[in-house]
């Protein structure tokens, strides 16, 4: 068996491929009326004689006949019309049938079938073998469930669907694809960075290879995780040459020999359960320590650049260029013994940007194997929660797991379930990280497991000190620390700077170091150029506690620009272990913003929102979480001094793109409503929840914008009665939801505008009303006592009763003094953002 042969055994055994079919894979196929599904040459003359009419042996037929398929569709558009053309097309290959081999096709679970055949033969193979397909011939994303399903994207339209355009494309046409917000060909070039595919049928005209390979080309192809296999039994020397030039395979076969080979494989491995299981959990992100370390070890010779500001990988903690925090790996450890309890759990580590995370969380993950756990890290874009835990149960004999999830905050709910499906014959602790505004926002969800969070305080320990200074000292990088010969005189000036960051940057840099990287950005920064716009994306990000921007969205938005302008500014930035990017760090944050205008905020803003509206859906991904992010009016207006009413313009404009997300609906909502436009921002409320009718979100969101509408007016007869509308709406959340998240957000809302509500109209409320009131925030505070958001409201509370002078209706017992403690504690949270979310 050849090389290429081999290469793509492996990927078939062990990978997820994506299929993407040409016009070569129908040939062998009959169309309905018994021809012979024809080539792209015999498709043209059909063209010329049937619907044009030109006969064979016309000058018109001969004339024509030395253009290309797509130019003669071109013409035919002109001549007749695009109607004319799409009906013969649909009647040419609707029904189609399937030669024997191509049935072959639904014998392996490809991850998604692509094609540029507008044919239904792939439709009838898998309705044969009664498998279900999830089809995507419209330009906006299906959604239909994808449960169980192979999602077929039929790119260049459908016989099934010709309201949507047939496309025989020509070279401008395929130029414009990167960009597309059409979810199938937004879609492809998401997939040409992280998946393998396999290209059966194409015939390789320069266009094809050109785009196809520009797509790769993009993706940074030497550190994609995917690769480009080619089936092709006559490729031209030129094909050849682009193949070798990106390092795709290329295998010089039929596509019935294909398939051929695929079903060989599938006949003769007899994957277990587990192997396949094994293949999703890989699909989806997870890689199990195991593995990690196989490809990690034996380490021959390695300089890191961990004090450089660069991402964390395992190489720089097996080769131990950390810092170790003994008092986080202690705390670990107790909180890892079962001996009183065996439930499962979390262990939340939390802190402000760039503070040492997520090479905390790798050096956990090394520890918890010595303690005997089988150790996972989840790297993926869906957090597909369910998978890891089938495979828990594909292993009774295995008894301790844990996973690693770095800024995990966005998905703290879908951890939070998959700790509680894990039963006491089994344990399950999940490591996370998140960043201090993310972790308070999100900590709800996480409060009902037995969980502990963990603060990594900026502050730094003369035993931290002493740990920093020696492994410097170990590996070479003390800089300017060597012109101490003491260790004493090392800590002292460790514990002096306090931030590790700042130290590392100015050993290295020297004092002013920040003026001088700032100053560095400043010939980038002067002129408008991808480069710079770049570079705002990248502090954008930063500044919303996004923790990278997609490589896939950097090449949406720059298409063929992207690999140079990453190249341009590689000084600045690094790479996650997904080849994501974010700045490398924060001390360019403040250069690049001050030099950006509101307007070019905005138009990035929506420029971003505009490339990622095709992927999103209802299910949390890395891209609803930079929806939510880019599209809230609190974040934006206070993080970047944009006006409310530009925000709203903006969302405005983004009405048609966004229409299937209910996120978007609440989020122009809100703007409305913090304009005063409460009947505006009521009916986009109801469309949210006509787009997802369980959210809590959006139950909230309604009954709040009937308290804040009510809170500004003026007539009390009017408000009492717009009030009470909301307070029925809370009030029933609050008390048919038992998750804490939901109990807590709306309890916060309703206390907060009930007490506005009294204060404005100088209504003193009962003693039963008061506590009402009191019983909602202890139901709370009695689950989550430390919670600031809970404090905060309890002050503003009990601030209230003692304007009123009815701080004495509220008796409290001995169990009540933590919950007194609380209320008096101070919290520098502003509770205006937090019920305002």
């Amino acid at each position: 068996m050849l090389d290429q042969e081999k290469e793509l055994k492996r990927i078939i055994e062990v990978e997820d491929p994506i299929l993407f079919l040409g016009a070569g894979f129908s040939l062998g196929a009959k169309t309905h009326s018994g021809r012979n599904v024809p080539t792209g040459n015999q498709l043209k003359s059909d063209i010329i004689t049937e619907l044009l009419r030109y006969p064979k042996g016309s000058t018109e037929y001969s004339d024509l006949e030395k253009y290309n398929l797509s130019e003669v569709c071109d013409f035919c558009e002109i001549e007749k019309s695009k109607a004319h053309l799409t009906d013969y097309l649909v009647d040419y290959f609707k029904n189609s049938k399937p030669a024997v081999f191509h049935h072959l096709i639904t014998s392996y679970p490809w991850k998604k079938i692509y094609t540029t055949n507008i044919d239904d033969i792939v439709e009838v193979c898998y309705k044969n073998t009664n498998q279900e397909l999830l089809i995507q011939n419209f330009k906006r994303r299906s959604t239909i469930s994808e449960k169980g399903k192979i999602e077929l994207l039929k790119i260049h339209g459908c016989v099934n669907n010709p309201s949507e355009g047939l496309t025989f494309s020509n070279k401008s046409y395929l130029d414009t694809m990167i960009l597309s917000k059409d979810y199938r060909f937004n879609s492809l070039s998401l997939d040409m960075h992280s998946e393998s595919i396999i290209f059966i049928g194409h015939d390789f005209n320069e266009y094809n290879i050109d785009f196809y390979l520009k797509l790769y080309e993009n993706s940074g192809y030497q550190s994609s995780k995917g690769k480009l296999i080619f089936i092709n039994p006559f490729p031209s020397i030129i094909f050849k040459s682009k193949i070798k030039q990106i390092g795709a395979l290329l295998i010089e076969w039929d596509t019935e020999s294909f398939f051929q080979f695929v079903s060989t494989i599938r006949s003769t491995t007899n994957d277990s359960t587990l192997v396949n299981q094994l293949r999703n959990l890989t699909r989806f992100g997870f890689e199990s320590f195991k593995t990690i370390r196989s490809k990690t070890l034996p380490i021959k010779k390695y300089e890191s650049n961990l004090y450089f500001g660069f991402e964390p990988n395992w190489l720089d903690i097996f080769d131990e260029w950390d810092f170790q925090n003994n008092d986080l790996i202690e705390s670990l450890v107790q909180f890892c013994d079962t001996s009183k309890t065996e439930e499962s759990r979390i262990f939340a580590i939390y802190g402000k940007g760039l503070s040492g995370k997520s090479t905390f969380l790798l050096r956990a993950g090394i520890e918890l194997d010595s303690l005997g756990y089988e150790v996972w890290d989840f790297r993926g874009k869906h957090f597909n929660y369910y998978e890891f835990f089938k495979w828990t149960k594909l292993n009774p004999e295995k008894k301790k797991f844990a996973l690693l999830y770095d800024n995990a905050s966005y998905n703290y709910r879908d951890i939070l379930r998959l700790v509680k499906l894990i039963h006491h014959s089994q344990h399950l602790i999940v490591v996370t990280t998140s960043r201090l505004p993310s972790h308070l926002k999100s900590r709800y969800n996480i409060v009902d497991a037995f969980h502990k969070e963990y603060f990594l305080e900026p502050k730094i320990t003369r035993e931290f000190a002493s740990e920093i200074a020696q492994r410097l000292n170990t590996k070479g990088y003390l800089g300017s620390l060597k012109e101490f010969d003491d260790i004493y005189d090392r800590i002292k000036f460790i514990t002096i700077k306090n931030d590790l960051l700042s130290i590392l940057y100015e050993i290295t840099y020297g004092k002013g170091f920040r003026t001088r990287i700032s100053d560095s950005l400043l010939p980038i920064l002067k002129k408008d150029s991808d480069e710079r716009d770049l570079l705002i994306i990248l502090a954008l990000f930063e500044k919303l506690d996004l923790p990278s921007v997609p490589k896939e969205l950097i090449s949406l938005l720059f298409g063929s620009n992207s690999k140079v302008a990453l190249q341009n500014i590689e000084d600045f930035i690094k790479y996650t272990s997904n080849n994501d990017v974010s700045l490398r760090t924060i001390f360019y944050l403040q250069s690049i913003l001050k030099t950006c205008s509101v307007t070019k905020i905005i138009t990035l803003v929506k420029n971003i929102l505009l490339s990622i509206a095709p992927q999103i859906s209802d299910r949390h991904s890395s891209w609803t979480q930079i929806e939510a992010a880019l599209t809230n009016e609190k974040l934006l207006r206070k993080r970047f001094g944009i006006k409310t009413k530009e925000i709203k313009e903006m969302l405005y404009d983004l009405k048609l793109d966004l229409s299937g997300s209910y996120n978007f609906w609440i989020q122009l909502g809100i703007t409305e409503q913090a304009e005063g436009e409460y009947d505006k921002a009521l009916n986009h409320f109801k469309q949210a929840e006509v787009i997802n009718p369980g959210s809590y979100m959006v139950k909230n969101a309604i009954g709040r914008n009937y308290l804040k509408q009510a809170n500004s007016l003026n007539n009390i007869s009017l408000a009492r009665t717009i009030f009470a509308e909301g307070e029925t709406i809370l009030l029933r959340l609050i008390a048919k939801r038992e998750e804490l998240e939901v109990r807590a957000f709306s309890t916060h809302t309703y206390l907060y505008e009930k007490i506005i509500f009294l204060r404005k109209f100088e209504i003193v409320p009962s003693n039963d009303e008061i506590r009402e009131m009191f019983s909602l925030l202890k139901r709370l505070m009695d689950k989550d006592p430390e919670d600031v958001m809970s404090k905060q409201i309890s002050n503003y509370f009990y601030d209230f009763l003692r304007s009123i002078k009815r701080s004495n209706v509220i008796k409290l017992n001995y169990h009540d003094l933590k919950l007194l403690n609380s209320m008096l504690s101070e919290s520098r949270t502003d509770i205006v953002d937090l019920v305002d979310d």
